[in-house]
């Protein structure tokens, strides 16, 4: 090795091995100084990202507990009201019960009436005063409110409102009402999910209600499953009325066959043979007897004027009625009533845009057809959507048949079938049309429809919260709704607010009403109670989350001191050693002047 003395290859050495052991212990001494493995992104990049995002969820996950408990405290609050009004309500009740007694006098009586007056008032302030944050409670203004009890959006649970505890609230022998006006008739449609907003809350999709022939997720059956879906949360409930349709007088009278050329169809079900009558009242009672005779199977029932003849459908459970006639003999003049043709149905042209169809874009007879991929071109586009229709038959009853050229679909079914199809959007589904139905795809255009003649029923809202009905969305007009509703009041005089104990008749009946406030007051005591006891089951896993996502972010996060002292121990001797030898180092050159001394 030649002896040099420009380059002190071993002191560059020496101070490289000193710089890389000093990094090492201001790492160890920062680590063990701030207890974490992870000061910086350069320490771990991977592990800050994922100890960030842990963080995250548990701070989020502490403050949802702590909302929780906010949920817990507000229910307390309001159950601590109504136990003050329940001991004021036992107290009338005692009252009452020794009003009615016999011996008491009318003083006696007009005594105990000052006090029931005084507790009247007491149960009053009560109700006005309870108040959690500012918020009244039970005044009858506490809507439904939703608690966020997760660390993600979403994550939520909803106290529904507190019926008011005022004294002309309680024990009126129902609930204040809130209905709906009289509703019109549902409109051709499918309710989109949120399509309409009740009381805040979104509704829908409307589905297939599993009893109407034609347009069974458009039904006042299946809307007002969507609405009493979420009642709940809305405090809304939603009623389909009896189905009817209205015939006009028959100015003919003319025979049914009943056969395979001249027939009605309802609900799908075939009727028999339908004699001519021999005037339009005889016509009338010969096709209501049809009607009735397959009752049990299409849900339909039939009545007609003694004095026109005119005969009127009802389906009372509120599914849709469909009407379908073939031949010479089942024609409005010789029944009434309007009815749809029948028979298959093309569409009016082939598909002229490939695009996919997601679950739910496309229905047939009330069963959803499914994702069908995009075509290429219109046979494959046409194709596609065919198989996927045909994969219902055994469902729906409807095949579907594709031309191997233009990719046509035709759709049909066994006679007198209805075929009901429905959609929301644009490439959904097609609108059924004297010609077929429509357009590019399986139909840019998208109402429900049908080759049947289809009658709709209604439906009607109703409420027993004080915060009646709100509605909004694009959608309520297809369930025959408005979004103006009028609050009736009470149907049972003013409650225990009228309790009068002045005489023995008064003092019996009051009792019945305390009852009745007692029940209503026990019943919002009861839903504030399993409140309560579902935010502490929340707390109780959101601690348990909390506590385990805290011990893995310490595990990638925080120092192991154990570790970290031997690495410093480590560090700190070879930073001695380290700049002894650099000493050494910096003193070779010397012995190159030993050769110069000679």
């Amino acid at each position: 090795m030649p002896q040099v003395i420009n380059t002190n290859a071993a002191s560059l050495n020496s101070q490289r091995s000193l710089n890389m052991s000093q990094t090492s212990l201001a790492t160890s001494l920062q680590r063990l100084s701030s207890g974490l493995r992870i000061n910086s992104a350069k320490d771990d990049a991977a592990g800050m990202a994922i100890s960030a995002r842990m963080t995250s969820q548990i701070n989020g996950l502490n403050q949802a507990s702590r909302n929780a408990n906010d949920g817990i405290s507000l229910a307390q609050t309001a159950e601590g009201g109504l136990q003050s009004i329940t001991e004021s309500l036992q107290r009338m009740r005692e009252l009452a019960v020794q009003g009615a007694n016999a011996t008491n006098t009318a003083t006696d009586r007009a005594a105990l009436q000052q006090e029931v007056d005084q507790l009247v008032q007491q149960i009053n302030t009560v109700a006005g005063q309870t108040a959690f944050n500012g918020v009244k409670l039970l005044d009858g203004t506490f809507n439904s409110q939703a608690f966020q009890v997760g660390a993600n959006a979403g994550e939520k649970i909803s106290i529904n409102s507190i019926s008011s505890a005022r004294a002309d609230s309680l024990g009126v022998g129902t609930t204040s009402s809130y209905s709906a006006t009289t509703a019109g008739t549902v409109s051709t449609g499918v309710l989109a999910a949120g399509g309409i907003t009740v009381n805040g809350y979104g509704i829908g999709p409307s589905i297939g209600d599993g009893v109407s022939a034609a347009g069974s997720n458009d039904s006042a059956i299946s809307k007002a499953a969507a609405f009493n879906a979420v009642s709940g949360s809305t405090g809304v409930t939603a009623k389909a009325s009896a189905t009817t349709l209205t015939g006009a007088a028959n100015t003919a009278q003319v025979a049914i066959a009943g056969d395979a050329t001249d027939n009605i169809y309802v609900n799908n079900v075939k009727l028999g043979n339908i004699a001519a009558g021999a005037n339009a009242v005889t016509q009338g009672a010969n096709i209501a007897a049809a009607f009735n005779a397959v009752a049990n199977q299409s849900g339909v029932t039939a009545t007609f004027s003694t004095t026109t003849g005119a005969v009127s459908l009802s389906a009372a459970d509120g599914r849709n009625i469909s009407l379908i006639a073939n031949g010479t003999g089942a024609t409005l003049a010789n029944t009434g009533l309007t009815m749809g043709a029948g028979g298959n149905i093309a569409a009016a042209a082939a598909p002229t845009t490939f695009t996919a169809l997601a679950a739910g874009d496309l229905t047939i007879n009330g069963y959803d057809v499914g994702a069908v991929a995009a075509g290429t071109d219109a046979l494959t586009q046409g194709t596609n959507v065919g198989n996927a229709i045909n994969a219902l038959t055994s469902k729906t009853g409807v095949t579907a048949a594709v031309d191997g050229t233009t990719g046509l679909i035709t759709l049909s079914t066994g006679a007198g079938q209805a075929i009901s199809i429905s959609g929301s959007l644009t490439n959904r589904a097609a609108t059924v049309t004297a010609t077929g139905f429509s357009a590019d795809q399986m139909g840019a255009s998208a109402t429900a429809s049908t080759n049947a003649a289809v009658t709709r029923g209604k439906i009607s809202l109703s409420s027993s919260g004080s915060a009646g009905i709100t509605l909004g969305g694009s959608d309520i007009a297809l369930a025959g709704l408005t979004s103006a509703y009028t609050a009736a009041t009470a149907s049972f005089g003013s409650g225990v607010a009228s309790v009068d104990v002045s005489t023995a008749a008064g003092a019996a009946n009051a009792i019945a009403t305390i009852d009745s406030a007692l029940a209503n007051i026990n019943s919002s005591r009861a839903n504030l109670g399993a409140v309560q006891n579902r935010f502490s089951s929340v707390v109780s896993n959101l601690a348990t989350t909390s506590e385990n996502l805290t011990a893995s972010r310490s595990r990638i996060l925080d120092a192991d001191f154990a570790a970290e002292t031997a690495n410093l121990t480590r560090a700190q001797i070879l930073q001695q050693a380290g700049t002894a030898m650099l000493a050494q180092a910096n003193s070779l050159p010397q012995n190159v002047l030993s050769l110069l001394r000679g």
